[in-house]
């Protein structure tokens, strides 16, 4: 066995990290994208997998390692024709790019003996088209991990060491898709031993209802990025034909207030009705206590007794869901205009707001 070593000179000459989507997905990595079941984790893997076997730049980012990419897809095979086709239709491309779909048939390839066969497969598409094999995903883990416990880390570290296998033998990208956990914003599903052996984990997030000409937005988050930063985009998912394509959209720039953006995204309230009509603290039901909105009530219950800081923080790691996300982003971003503002978000009068103002003068929140 031979063993490698670098010393000062020569580590400096080994190459740079380089990215099938620039900033996104490194080259020659194992990655993730993760989500809960309809937040178009799917449509959006699609979407990369078409531009880079096409060599089109992925919503304005660089695709520098186009070639083959294979989707191993555990389920909805029968409407992937249409969604193929309908994106063709829509970016106007013609329908020879080397894209493979490889249905899992609930075999289970990170075993050895099935791995050996796959790779030969794969081993005979590349020798046919001549084209480097770019990037394999997996859709998803739970289909292609059948016999495997998802909470152990036995068991990941074994799924994950087989299809290892396929970028060591390619030098390809593996994209893994996955679902989150019960509580979205708590990560991914299952054990530990799945982030802490990936490059690169992109958590997907529905942010707006679906309408009719719209069926939701979508934010892109990379969540851990090994080689690179972490970022947010931003897509809209638009009916085309008869699937959906994603569409990069900018974050509105607009003059308003940290709150007030919020207040219209959070509440559905427009700019002019919060203008036109003052907010005003509903009277509470049956008990005294000083709260009228259910974001109220999780922030009084986490400061009414602690006003240590240790101990807010603890509370606020705590809280579960997207009221602790958005409380959290609430007080390190520090984005209140004024005190005032703040009453008004909560919808409550001076004399019940005492702990939160409290909280936010002693920290210089405003």
């Amino acid at each position: 066995m031979e063993i490698e070593i670098y010393d000062l000179n020569t580590i400096y000459k080994l190459p740079k990290v380089e990215w099938v989507i620039d900033g996104i997905i490194p080259y020659d990595s194992v990655a993730v994208i993760y989500g809960a079941p309809g937040s178009g984790k799917s449509f959006i893997a699609l979407d990369m997998a078409l531009h880079i076997a096409n060599n089109k730049k992925w919503h304005n980012l660089n695709c520098n390692k186009s070639g083959i990419v294979v989707y191993i897809l555990g389920e909805g095979l029968n409407g992937f024709p249409e969604r193929i086709k309908t994106w063709h239709n829509y970016h106007n491309v013609p329908n020879t790019s080397p894209f493979y779909i490889i249905p899992l048939n609930g075999v289970s390839y990170y075993k050895e003996e099935n791995m050996i066969f796959l790779i030969r497969k794969l081993d005979k598409i590349r020798q046919i088209t001549s084209f480097p094999i770019s990037m394999i995903i997996i859709d998803t883990i739970s289909k292609a991990a059948i016999g495997l416990e998802e909470n152990s880390s036995a068991d990941m570290s074994i799924f994950l060491s087989g299809y290892e296998k396929l970028r060591i033998e390619f030098g390809s990208t593996l994209l893994f898709l996955h679902h989150c956990g019960k509580n979205v914003y708590n990560g991914m599903r299952g054990s530990s031993a799945l982030l802490g052996n990936v490059d690169t984990t992109i958590f997907m997030d529905k942010t707006k209802k679906a309408d009719k000409n719209n069926p939701f937005d979508i934010k892109f988050k990379v969540v851990k990025q090994k080689d690179g930063e972490e970022k947010i985009l931003n897509f809209k998912l638009i009916k085309h034909d008869n699937s959906l394509i994603p569409i990069f959209t900018e974050k509105e720039k607009s003059n308003k207030s940290l709150l007030k953006r919020k207040l219209e995204q959070d509440r559905d309230i427009s700019l002019s009705e919060e203008e036109s009509e003052p907010i005003i603290a509903e009277k509470p039901k049956r008990s005294g206590k000083p709260w009228s909105t259910e974001d109220h009530k999780i922030f009084y219950k986490m400061i009414k007794k602690d006003y240590h800081t240790n101990k807010i923080a603890e509370k606020l790691n705590r809280t579960c869901g997207a009221i602790r996300c958005r409380l959290r982003t609430y007080v390190q971003d520090g984005g209140w205009d004024t005190i005032e503002e703040v009453k008004n978000y909560f919808r409550v009068k001076d004399n019940n707001n005492r702990h939160l103002i409290y909280l936010i003068n002693k920290y210089q929140l405003v």
